[in-house]
Protein backbone atom coordinates (compact mmCIF):
# COMPACT_ATOMS: atom_id res chain seq x y z
CA UNK A 1 0.00 0.00 0.00
CA UNK A 2 1.47 3.80 -1.02
CA UNK A 3 2.05 5.63 1.96
CA UNK A 4 -0.38 8.56 3.05
CA UNK A 5 -3.10 7.31 1.10
CA UNK A 6 -6.13 6.52 2.89
CA UNK A 7 -8.36 3.69 2.38
CA UNK A 8 -11.93 3.62 4.31
CA UNK A 9 -13.52 -0.11 4.60
CA UNK A 10 -16.97 0.47 3.17
CA UNK A 11 -18.23 -1.07 6.35
CA UNK A 12 -17.71 2.26 8.17
CA UNK A 13 -20.39 5.06 8.34
CA UNK A 14 -19.81 8.31 6.79
CA UNK A 15 -20.22 11.07 8.76
CA UNK A 16 -22.99 12.30 6.48
CA UNK A 17 -25.18 8.99 7.92
CA UNK A 18 -24.59 9.05 10.61
CA UNK A 19 -25.90 12.40 11.44
CA UNK A 20 -28.87 11.02 9.33
CA UNK A 21 -29.50 8.25 10.94
CA UNK A 22 -29.00 10.22 14.32
CA UNK A 23 -31.87 12.48 13.54
CA UNK A 24 -34.48 9.61 12.25
CA UNK A 25 -33.85 8.32 16.04
CA UNK A 26 -34.48 11.48 17.28
CA UNK A 27 -37.63 11.74 15.30
CA UNK A 28 -38.96 8.37 16.14
CA UNK A 29 -38.27 8.99 20.15
CA UNK A 30 -40.23 12.47 19.95
CA UNK A 31 -42.90 10.53 18.29
CA UNK A 32 -43.11 8.16 20.76
CA UNK A 33 -42.82 10.53 23.82
CA UNK A 34 -45.99 12.08 22.03
CA UNK A 35 -47.99 8.81 21.37
CA UNK A 36 -47.37 8.29 25.10
CA UNK A 37 -48.55 11.20 26.64
CA UNK A 38 -51.70 10.80 28.78
CA UNK A 39 -50.89 6.49 28.81
CA UNK A 40 -50.52 5.58 32.56
CA UNK A 41 -47.77 2.94 33.25
CA UNK A 42 -48.90 -0.40 33.71
CA UNK A 43 -50.45 -1.23 36.95
CA UNK A 44 -51.15 2.15 38.51
CA UNK A 45 -54.41 2.53 39.61
CA UNK A 46 -56.17 5.42 41.83
CA UNK A 47 -53.67 7.96 41.12
CA UNK A 48 -50.47 6.25 42.65
CA UNK A 49 -47.15 7.82 41.41
CA UNK A 50 -45.29 5.09 39.24
CA UNK A 51 -42.59 4.55 41.98
CA UNK A 52 -45.30 4.25 44.46
CA UNK A 53 -47.36 1.27 42.28
CA UNK A 54 -45.64 -1.96 42.95
CA UNK A 55 -45.38 -1.06 47.03
CA UNK A 56 -47.64 -2.79 49.39
CA UNK A 57 -48.01 -2.43 53.02
CA UNK A 58 -47.05 -6.11 55.28
CA UNK A 59 -48.80 -6.18 57.84
CA UNK A 60 -47.42 -8.32 60.51
CA UNK A 61 -48.92 -11.99 61.82
CA UNK A 62 -51.07 -11.68 64.71
CA UNK A 63 -48.92 -12.47 67.65
CA UNK A 64 -48.70 -15.99 68.96
CA UNK A 65 -51.26 -17.08 72.19
CA UNK A 66 -50.36 -20.31 73.76
CA UNK A 67 -53.88 -22.37 74.86
CA UNK A 68 -53.20 -24.80 77.38
CA UNK A 69 -56.62 -26.71 78.31
CA UNK A 70 -58.57 -23.96 76.75
CA UNK A 71 -57.56 -22.03 78.80
CA UNK A 72 -55.34 -18.70 77.34
CA UNK A 73 -51.56 -17.81 78.63
CA UNK A 74 -50.85 -14.56 78.55
CA UNK A 75 -47.48 -13.34 77.92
Amino acid sequence: MAKGILVRSPSYLSLDKLVEMLDELASILASIKDFMVGIPPPEVSHGAPFHLSNHYETIPPPPIVHVINDVILAE
